[in-house]
């Protein structure tokens, strides 16, 4: 796997021209897919609960 890691950069740039692009283009918004507060309290809690039966 010679160019694996070229390879993925080429396609994080990519996507990131494109993303801004789209912004540009079309006064797209930027919403962060990542960012739901909520289910990473639910999974953390499940997480800890988990380890104490354990």
């Amino acid at each position: 796997m010679k160019f694996g890691k070229a390879k993925a950069i080429t396609a994080i740039a990519r996507k990131l021209t494109t993303l801004f692009y789209n912004v540009l283009r079309y006064g797209m918004k930027y919403v962060d897919q990542g960012a739901n507060d909520q289910v990473f309290m639910d999974n953390t809690k499940y997480a800890v609960c988990r380890g104490l039966l354990v």
